[in-house]
Parts: C-alpha cells; sequence; structure tokens
C-alpha cells in the first residue's frame, strides 16, 4: 500500500486509471502480477526504499502533532 501512495504522490500519468484496473483484477492473479499493472515491479529494491519513504514522512508527520 505504501508504494502505491508512493506512485500516486508522484503523480505518475494514468495512475487512477491503473489503481481502477488494479481493484477490478481482484485476487484474480498473483500478487506480483497484480502490482505489475501500478508498474510497481515487487522484485525491485526501489519497492521497498519507496514504501519506508512513505511510512518515514507519516512518522514525521505524527512526531509534529
Amino acid at each position: 500500500v505504501l508504494s502505491c501512495i508512493y506512485q500516486y504522490r508522484q503523480d505518475q500519468p494514468g495512475f487512477t486509471k491503473c489503481y481502477r484496473q488494479f481493484l477490478q483484477a481482484g485476487g484474480s492473479e498473483s500478487p506480483d502480477k497484480l502490482m505489475r499493472i501500478l508498474d510497481i515491479d515487487l522484485t525491485q529494491e526501489n519497492f521497498y526504499s519507496h514504501a519506508f519513504q512513505v511510512l518515514s514522512a507519516m512518522i514525521d508527520e505524527f512526531e509534529e502533532l
């Protein structure tokens, strides 16, 4: 989910359309194939680094409260 948030925040062209396709697919494919719909590759290190960037920003926001 955090990598999806990262992709959305990067204003990837067509993200909303891809996200709808992702939701429509449900559990019909493997997680790897489903995430490819969103242009997210689970085998790449940046998948995890992008997720941690979003998490870090969320923690920073929380600490400011």
